[in-house]
C-alpha cells in the first residue's frame, strides 16, 4: 500500500486536504491524523460484473496528515506539499520552494553526517558509498533536490535505507479560495514538482455531503481529488495495475512498471511464486471487447507468459502454479 505524507506551511489548509481526499474530519491535535482510502476502479467494477463475483477488493492508499511530526514524512513512498492561494497567502511558488528547501537543507545534513562517519570508521565502507554520498552533497549543496539526480540500479541500492526527503517523488495541490480560476493559476514549477489546482473548502463540503454527484455537477467540478490525485501518483512513481478473478473475489493489484510475472506472483502469495508455473494473461481491453474470458481464449487472444514477462497496465491474469 502507498503511503502519501502531507504537509506544507502553518494555515495553507493541509488539514481541509486531508478531509477531501479522505472524508475523514481531522482531530485538531499535535497527534498525525491517518486514513486509508480504497480507490475505485471502474476496470475491476467491470470485471467483478463480468466473473460475477461477489467480493471486489480494491487497492488503497493511505494518506497521513503529518502535522508537526515531521520526522513521519521519512516513512512515506510520496509528499504531499500543500501550498495555499488565498487571503493573504499570495505567493504560491516562495511557499513550495520554501517546503522543498527545508527537505535539502535535511538530507545535506544527514548526508554530511553519514560522510563523517564512514570517514572516521575503521570499518570498510560499502563500495562507492562515500563517493556517492559526495555527488549527492554537491547536488544538495547547489540547492537541488535529489530527486533530479539519476541513479543507477547500483546507486540506488546503496542509498536504499537512507531517509532522504528530497529524492521522494513530491506533489503540489495548490489550495485556491472561490472565485480564483482554476485554469488561470500557473506558476513555474520548482524542481519539476507537478500541481494540482483544487477549490480546498468547496471539495472538502462536497465531499462531506450526501449528494456529491449533484454537486459536483451544481458548482462545475471535475473529477474528485482523490482520482485527480491518483492519476498524478501514479505517473511520479511508474505504477501499472493489473488484475485477478479468483474464488469469489476480484482484484486490483498496484505495481510498479517492469515487474516481472513472477515479482507479481509473489505479491500476491510466496507460494504462487515458489511453485509459478505460467501466467495467462489477457489485457483489459481486449477481454472486454471479445466480452467473456473463454471467446477471447477462442479467438487466441490469451497467452501464455513466463516468469521474466513485465506486467502491463490492464494486464488481466491468471497464474498456474504447483503446490
Amino acid at each position: 500500500m502507498l503511503k502519501l505524507g502531507i504537509t506544507g506551511i502553518p494555515g495553507g489548509g493541509k488539514s481541509t486536504i486531508f478531509t477531501a481526499l479522505t472524508r475523514k474530519e481531522t482531530i485538531y491535535t499535535s497527534e498525525p491524523d491517518i486514513a486509508v482510502v480504497s480507490i475505485s476502479d471502474e476496470r475491476l467494477d467491470y470485471l467483478a460484473r463480468l466473473f460475477k463475483k461477489e467480493k471486489v477488493v480494491y487497492e488503497a492508499i493511505e494518506f497521513v496528515d503529518v502535522k508537526n511530526n515531521k520526522n513521519l514524512l521519512k516513512n512515506m513512498d510520496i509528499l504531499i506539499v500543500v501550498v495555499p492561494f488565498f487571503g493573504g497567502f499570495d505567493t504560491p511558488k516562495n511557499y513550495l520552494e520554501e517546503v522543498e528547501n527545508e527537505f535539502i537543507v535535511e538530507d545535506a545534513l544527514l548526508c554530511e553526517e553519514r560522510c563523517k562517519r564512514i570517514e572516521k570508521s575503521k570499518k570498510e565502507e560499502i563500495e562507492g558509498e562515500l563517493d556517492l554520498l559526495r555527488k549527492l552533497g554537491t547536488t544538495l549543496e547547489e540547492e537541488k533536490p535529489l530527486r533530479v539526480y539519476e541513479l543507477n540500479p547500483w546507486e540506488n541500492k546503496i542509498i536504499k535505507g537512507f531517509t532522504f526527503l528530497s529524492i521522494k517523488p513530491c506533489i503540489c495541490i495548490l489550495n485556491l479560495e472561490e472565485g480564483i480560476e482554476e485554469k488561470a493559476v500557473s506558476f513555474p514549477f520548482v524542481h519539476s514538482i507537478p500541481v494540482i489546482a483544487v477549490y480546498g473548502e468547496l471539495e472538502k463540503e462536497v465531499i462531506l455531503a450526501g449528494d456529491e454527484e449533484e454537486m459536483r455537477a451544481e458548482f462545475g467540478l471535475g473529477l474528485p481529488l482523490i482520482l485527480r490525485l491518483k492519476n498524478t501518483v501514479f505517473e511520479a512513481k511508474n505504477i501499472v495495475t493489473f488484475y485477478t478473478v479468483v474464488g469469489k473475489e476480484a482484484r486490483a493489484w498496484n505495481i510498479e512498471k517492469g515487474t516481472t510475472a513472477i515479482e507479481s506472483a509473489g505479491k500476491i502469495h510466496s507460494d504462487i511464486a515458489h511453485g509459478f508455473i505460467k501466467a495467462e494473461v489477457v489485457p483489459f481491453n481486449v477481454l472486454k471487447e471479445t466480452g467473456s474470458f473463454n471467446e477471447a481464449k477462442h479467438q487466441g487472444k490469451v497467452r501464455l507468459e513466463g516468469k521474466e514477462y513485465e506486467i502491463s497496465d490492464g494486464d488481466v491474469i491468471e497464474f498456474r502454479f504447483s503446490v
